[in-house]
């Protein structure tokens, strides 16, 4: 792991995110759409997504006057090792028809 930081906003706006590391993004307040060339993808307050390193299109929307969410930045190494160490575990996983663009969402 790199680095951990909280990020909040009080009015929509959107920005291109250019993501050399993997990050997952855990939103709770408000609404993050993440888009690639070929997807987009909402998740809302109690869920969060897991952005593979690349680029994304980010648009925060709060809800109630605020948007807040916890960033985990890793290192790219650290998510090879993890994925190899636990391989049997994802092996066992229900099997995804259509991976969209390295994003993988999730509901706490």
């Amino acid at each position: 792991m790199r680095k951990i930081h909280s990020a909040c906003c009080y009015e929509k706006h959107d920005e291109v995110f250019h993501s050399s590391q993997s990050h997952i993004v855990v939103v709770h307040n408000g609404q993050l759409r993440v888009q690639t060339g070929d997807c987009t993808l909402d998740v809302v307050a109690g869920c969060g997504i897991y952005l593979s390193q690349g680029d994304y299109l980010l648009e925060y929307t709060p809800i109630d006057g605020q948007y807040t969410a916890s960033v985990i930045e890793f290192d790219n190494e650290l998510v090879s090792q993890l994925l190899q160490k636990h391989s049997d575990l994802l092996m066992s996983l229900p099997k995804v028809e259509n991976v969209q663009s390295g994003l993988f969402p999730f509901t706490l």
